[in-house]
């Protein structure tokens, strides 16, 4: 953002004539290093364009790290690996990335380009509910759904505020009896600046904040695209339809009653 802060002084006491450089060009310019540098909790974070493999590796390996620091952590190899212990990875390449959360994990491979379809992948969570199987499906939901129609900002969302553009809704995923109770739901959103947000909600907040989302992004005549998946229920089409009609059910009398803000946001901000 220094950088940013930089030319935008420079030009100023340039005398740069307005028509060859706005003010709309460079809120288009701070608002895209903004959404592509910021960090913030639930940000999945971006390689560098230098950083990111031109070819995804042949196969990648996530692996529950027990003994890392003080917090375990879900580990990111860009090889195979495979039966290894949490004391033999001190002894192994250091991983190209290391989260608390899998979610976070898995979203971060497919967002930089280390995972698709046809990419083999190695997970090893020891003593966790989750199955290998059951990752690359819901790995397979996440890429078709948020990657594999990639969504590019144009200018005109960087000149606009923040909107949901996709979200895809996880049902229970760190449940390990699949009741036929929600409990928690994770959603993974695309923005209008092309930010990825993981936000984590219970049972009582799921519904409300998501159909918050859908129902500010429909007041700017633009519906995101909205799916929802339960990878360990039984039941998994029921389960999921019964909570799209509960955020159903909040949006459509919630849409009627929204008014937006009728001022115009200040080109110079980032939010």
């Amino acid at each position: 953002m220094n950088s940013y802060k930089r030319v935008s002084d420079w030009l100023q006491q340039s005398g740069i004539k307005a028509n060859l450089i706005s003010m709309e060009d460079l809120t288009v310019l701070g608002r895209k290093l903004f959404a592509f540098f910021e960090k913030k909790p639930g940000k999945v974070p971006f390689l560098l364009p230098g950083q990111m493999p031109k070819e995804p590796p042949k196969c990648i390996s996530i692996i529950y790290d027990k003994l890392s620091e003080k917090d375990p952590k879900w580990c990111c190899f860009d090889f195979h690996l495979y039966g290894t212990e949490s004391y033999d990875l001190r002894n192994i390449s250091p991983p190209i990335a290391t989260f608390s959360s899998l979610i976070e994990t898995l979203n971060w491979t497919l967002i930089n380009r280390f995972w698709n379809p046809g990419v083999k992948m190695i997970f090893e969570g020891r003593n966790s509910i989750f199955k290998q199987k059951d990752i690359e499906k819901l790995m397979t939901n996440l890429f078709t759904f948020l990657i594999a129609d990639s969504y590019v900002p144009s200018r005109e969302d960087y000149l606009s505020k923040k909107r949901v553009v996709k979200a895809f809704a996880i049902l229970n995923f760190s449940i390990k009896d699949s009741s036929k109770n929600l409990s928690e739901v994770d959603v993974v959103f695309i923005n209008s600046w092309g930010e990825f947000i993981i936000n984590h909600f219970d049972s009582d907040q799921a519904a409300k904040e998501t159909a918050d989302m859908i129902v500010f992004a429909k007041s700017e005549k633009k519906p995101p695209a909205f799916k929802v998946f339960a990878p360990f229920h039984e039941n998994k089409a029921s389960f999921c339809k019964k909570f799209e009609n509960s955020v159903n059910e909040l949006v459509d009398p919630n849409i009627k009653k929204f008014k937006p803000r009728k001022k115009k946001a200040r080109l110079d901000t980032f939010t």
